[in-house]
C-alpha cells in the first residue's frame, strides 16, 4: 500500500527577504531589477501574517486586476500555496478568485486599481492590516496615499503598505517619496539577482550561480544596453541620457478615461475632470511587425476632429505588443478593430510588403462600409526615399507631445492594452508598451564619442513607438485630409495580387453598373 508523498514547505530566508519579514515600517520598498525574488518575498509574508494572525485582512493589488492573473496569481497558486490548500477554490480558476479565506478566518484579497474608481469598490470600503502594490511604479502618487488611508484593521500588531517596483527614472515619484523620511518610518530594501534562491546557492559572494541563474544573468548582460542595463541588471534608478522625446511628460501625456459607445453619437472619450464626453470622428491604426526577440506592436488611435483642424487631439485607445504572434494573429485584430471601430486606414511597417498584402485580403469584406485598407508608412515629402534618422518623423511626434504654440496633440489612455502586457518581455527585463519605450528611446553614441550622431540608437526597444509613428505620419504628414492610396505593385501568386484582381473585378462592376444606368 502506497503512503502519501510529504512535501517539505519549510523555506529558509536570507538577505532582503529575511529583512523584509522582520521589519516593521509603514511604507517599506522592495526595489531591484527582475527576478530578483522581490514578489516571492512579498508573497511569502502574506502568507506567514495570514496563517499567524487570526482575522488579518491582506489586499494584493497592481494597476489592473487582469495584470495579476497573468503574473503575481500563478507564484501565488503554485509557489506558497498549493492544490488542495484550504484557502484555494476548488471550482474557481486564479483568474476569478479574489478572495482567499483562510481556516483561522484571515482573507487576502486580490483586486486591481481600475476599481477604485468605484467607491462600492472593496479596496475603499474595507480596512486592511496590510497592503501590497505590485509594479508600484506603474502607479500614481494619489492612488498610494489614498490606499494607506485604509490601514485601519487592527488585527495584526501594526499596518504595513509594501511597494514591489523595478527601477524607473529617478524622477519617479516613489524614488523621491523613499528619499523623504516619515515620522511613522519609510524603509528600502534593495533586492538583486542573487538573492533569488532559484539563482544564487548560498550567501553572496561566497556561493555560486544555479544554471538557471547563470543562463539568466549572462543573458541580460548580453541583450540590455544603455539604461535598461543600469535598471534592470544593476537594479538602479537611472534616466536615459540623449533622450529622442525629451518634452515626453507620464502627468501630462498619460490620462485616465474611458471609451463607450452611444448610439446616438457614436464613440465617445471620457476624461476625469472633463465635463462633456469627447466624440470620436476617426479611428486610424499604426502596425509594426516583429515576431522574437523584437515584438510586434499595433496601435489603435482615436481622433476628435478632422485632419486639417488646428487643434485637432489623438488619443490612443488600445496596443498590443506581443512576441511571437504570426500574422495570422494580427490580421485577426486588424480585422476585429475595422469591425469594431470602423478604422479606415492600418500604416504600416514597410518592410514587409507581404503582411500588408495579407492585412488587405483580411479587410476586404469592409470595402463596402468602412473602405479599410492597410498602406505602407509613408515617407515625409513624397517619394521613396527613406530618411535614417528617422528626423522629420520624430519631429512630428515631438509637435504631437508638445507644439511650440503649446497645443498638445497625442493623449496615450491608461491601461490600454486589451490583451494585456506581454510577462514573456517584462521578465526579460525589455519595455511592455509605449509609455515605457519613450523613456528609454535615445540617439546613438559611438564608443569614444562624447556626442550622439542624431541617429536612433538600434538596440533601444521602439516597437510601440514605431506603431504609434508610423500612425502619425499617415495622418499628417503629407497634409490634411488627403487620401492615401497603396500603389504597391505585387508579384504574381501572392496575397496582393490575389488582392489587386479583387479590386480590378470590384471596379468593373461599379462600371457595369454605370453603364446601365446610363441607359
Amino acid at each position: 500500500m502506497s503512503t502519501p508523498e510529504t512535501v517539505d514547505r519549510r523555506r529558509v530566508l536570507r538577505g532582503p527577504a529575511a529583512t523584509l519579514m522582520l521589519c516593521r515600517e509603514r511604507e517599506v520598498l522592495c526595489e531591484g531589477p527582475t527576478r530578483s525574488a522581490k514578489s516571492w518575498s512579498l508573497l511569502f509574508k502574506i502568507d506567514a501574517c495570514a496563517r499567524g494572525f487570526n482575522g488579518s485582512r491582506q489586499l494584493v493589488t497592481r494597476q489592473t486586476r487582469k495584470s495579476l492573473n497573468e503574473s503575481i496569481l500563478k507564484d501565488w497558486r503554485d509557489e506558497i500555496l498549493w492544490t488542495g490548500h484550504p484557502a484555494v477554490s476548488k471550482t474557481a480558476s486564479r483568474d476569478h478568485q479574489d478572495l482567499y479565506r483562510y481556516d483561522n478566518g484571515s482573507e487576502v484579497f486580490f483586486a486591481g486599481l481600475e476599481s477604485m474608481q468605484d467607491t462600492a469598490s472593496p479596496i475603499l470600503s474595507t480596512k486592511w492590516d496590510r497592503i501590497y502594490v505590485v509594479q508600484a511604479e506603474e502607479t500614481k502618487e494619489s492612488a498610494w496615499e489614498t490606499l494607506t488611508t485604509r490601514l485601519s484593521s487592527f488585527k495584526t500588531p501594526y499596518h504595513q503598505i509594501i511597494a514591489d517596483v523595478n527601477p524607473a527614472a529617478p524622477s519617479h515619484w516613489i524614488n523621491k517619496r523613499f528619499n523623504l523620511k516619515s515620522k511613522l518610518g519609510r524603509r528600502r530594501l534593495r533586492f538583486r539577482h542573487y538573492d533569488n534562491p532559484l539563482f544564487y546557492d548560498g550567501d553572496y559572494p561566497n556561493g555560486t550561480w544555479t544554471k538557471e541563474g547563470f543562463e539568466y544573468v549572462e543573458g541580460l548582460k548580453a541583450t540590455l544596453t544603455g539604461v535598461r542595463y543600469k535598471r534592470f541588471y544593476l537594479g538602479q534608478w537611472a534616466a536615459a541620457d540623449n533622450l529622442i522625446l525629451e518634452n515626453w511628460d507620464p502627468e501630462k501625456h498619460v490620462v485616465a478615461g474611458s471609451m463607450e459607445y452611444d448610439e446616438q453619437r457614436g464613440w465617445l472619450i471620457t476624461l476625469p475632470g472633463v465635463e462633456n464626453p469627447i466624440r470620436v470622428f476617426y479611428f486610424t491604426a499604426g502596425v509594426d511587425w516583429g515576431w522574437s526577440p523584437d515584438p510586434g506592436a499595433m496601435s489603435l488611435w482615436a481622433y476628435d476632429s478632422p485632419r486639417w483642424h488646428e487643434k485637432i487631439r489623438r488619443f490612443r485607445v488600445a496596443e498590443v505588443v506581443k512576441l511571437k504572434w504570426q500574422r495570422e494573429e494580427w490580421g485577426e485584430l486588424a480585422e476585429a478593430w475595422a469591425g469594431k471601430y470602423g478604422v479606415k486606414y492600418f500604416s504600416c511597417d514597410g518592410s514587409n510588403p507581404e503582411a500588408i498584402r495579407y492585412f488587405n485580403l483580411k479587410l476586404r469584406k469592409f470595402a463596402s462600409t468602412s473602405g479599410a485598407i492597410a498602406v505602407k508608412c509613408p515617407p515625409i515629402g513624397g517619394g521613396h526615399q527613406r530618411d535614417r534618422t528617422k528626423g522629420s518623423q520624430i519631429d512630428l511626434m515631438r509637435q504631437g507631445l508638445g507644439s511650440p504654440s503649446g497645443h498638445q496633440r497625442t493623449y496615450l489612455l491608461k491601461d490600454a492594452f486589451p490583451e494585456g502586457l506581454d510577462e514573456e518581455l517584462r521578465r526579460q527585463g525589455q519595455p511592455t508598451c509605449y509609455e515605457e519605450e519613450v523613456e528609454s528611446w535615445s540617439f546613438l553614441v559611438r564608443q569614444g564619442q562624447d556626442r550622439p550622431e542624431g541617429i536612433p540608437d538600434d538596440k533601444c526597444a521602439d516597437h510601440a513607438l514605431d506603431a504609434a509613428r508610423y500612425d502619425e505620419v499617415l495622418n499628417f504628414a503629407r497634409g490634411f485630409g488627403r487620401d492615401l492610396v497603396d500603389t504597391t505593385k505585387a508579384s504574381a501568386e501572392t496575397y496582393g495580387d490575389e488582392w489587386a484582381r479583387h479590386r480590378r473585378e470590384k471596379r468593373r462592376e461599379e462600371e457595369r453598373r454605370g453603364k446601365y444606368r446610363r441607359q
